[in-house]
């Protein structure tokens, strides 16, 4: 008995002994093991400070790349025309805007190749600018660009991207660098032109524009700073010509500096008989017979009530593509005849008339909602104030009687 408890305690003993270095173990382990969390964890920690940091610093960089001069005046270079490119365009003889726009554009002309003659004659105009205004796809932007390949002179186009910046007070900067450079470029060839296209999206009338447009307003007030600037040589003149679909939305006082406004309307008939002759000349292929019936042509796209974009020179020109696809199509020709006209012509008009019965529907629409609203007006009135009694001596079978009695 004596021996078996002896054994138990031994293993007991043992049993402890084991439990015991165990535990050591584990705290051993555990001291060993969390430095390396620690440091673990202190790195999650300053990894998100280091991204930040990244992102300051590359922000403060992409800041300084978008208002570095370098850069600017390399974008502002980049609206320079090449004349190479300029000469593909057509004269200025050659485009079709109507012979009052023509007329202005080739007095322009003259003052731009020769402003000495000018000077000496003493004309001294305040504003070297044009303003060409009208419907869209009527010719306004090839017209300034035919008279830029004309004159043979500098010629730098902008829209209204080329001065959207992120930063505020690049835009302004960037119009100074452009009239540095534009000086430097007359000084250089005698004279310069500027041609600023859909014009509203960069001269926006400022009583019209809030304080989330503040930007726009300083890009307009440098310009007009600019455009009247004493460093401006008269005798070495910078010209400002502009296009716009809407004049209406345009800054007052730049108007007033460009002086000139010249209005680019739809073709007529006479002008869109000669639209369809340029786009012969130019490769349009039409049967003699067409040629002969141009005027017919023209005469039977003016009598279009709801379709003013085919009355355009862009219109127009679609117009013949339409007729040549469907002769190379349907016909397999490439020379479009008097019948692949025709068929245009009638879808045209098809178009035109769904166009009018459905405006017609509308008014008639328009018209018995109104009468509708009129009669329930009056019910509401006849409610509100009721009518008063008539009296006898105002009813009209008693006057006729009182017309009866015998004098």
């Amino acid at each position: 008995m004596k021996k078996t408890n002896q054994n138990i305690f031994s293993v007991l003993v043992a049993f402890l002994f084991l439990l015991g270095m165990l535990g050591c173990g584990f705290m051993l382990w555990q001291k060993t093991t969390k430095p390396n969390n620690i440091s673990f964890k202190e790195e999650q920690k300053n990894e998100p400070k280091t991204n930040i940091n990244t992102q300051i610093q590359e922000q403060a960089q992409e800041e300084n790349n978008d208002t570095d001069e370098t850069k600017l005046l390399k974008d502002i270079l980049a609206m320079k025309t090449p004349q190479e490119k300029l000469n593909k365009k057509p004269s200025l003889n050659d485009t079709i805007i109507g012979p009052t726009a023509i007329r202005a554009l080739k007095s322009l002309q003259s003052k731009i190749m020769d402003p000495q003659r000018f000077l000496n004659a003493g004309i001294k105009s305040e504003s070297n600018g044009v303003c060409l205004y009208g419907p869209p796809g009527n010719g306004k932007t090839i017209a300034v660009e035919s008279l830029g390949k004309d004159c043979g002179v500098p010629f730098f186009l902008c829209n209204g991207g080329d001065f959207s910046a992120k930063y505020k007070g690049v835009a302004p900067k960037k119009v100074r660098l452009l009239w540095q450079q534009l000086r430097k470029e007359a000084q250089e060839h005698g004279a310069c032109i500027l041609f600023v296209d859909e014009a509203d999206d960069i001269f926006t009338d400022i009583s019209q524009i809030g304080e989330a447009s503040s930007d726009n307003a300083v890009v307009v007030n440098e310009f007009k700073t600019e455009m009247t600037s004493l460093d401006n040589d008269p005798k070495k003149p910078i010209f400002v010509l502009c296009a716009t679909n809407h004049v209406d939305k345009l800054d007052k006082a730049i108007v007033s500096r460009l002086g000139i406004k010249i209005e680019i309307p739809n073709l007529d008939v006479d002008l869109r008989v000669k639209m369809l002759q340029l786009l012969v000349k130019f490769g349009a292929k039409v049967c003699p017979t067409v040629q002969s019936q141009f005027k017919e042509i023209a005469q039977r796209i003016e009598a279009l009530k709801h379709n003013d974009l085919i009355k355009s020179a862009r219109g127009c020109k679609n117009f013949v593509n339409d007729v040549k696809i469907y002769a190379l199509e349907t016909h397999n020709r490439e020379t479009a005849t008097v019948e692949d006209f025709n068929v245009i012509l009638n879808r045209l008009f098809e178009e035109d008339a769904t166009q009018d019965a459905k405006i017609q529907k509308a008014q008639k629409e328009e018209e018995k909602e109104s009468i509708e609203s009129l009669r329930k007006q009056k019910r509401i009135n006849e409610l509100v104030y009721p009518p008063t009694p008539q009296q006898p001596q105002d009813d009209p079978f008693f006057k006729t009687l009182e017309g009866l009695k015998p004098e």
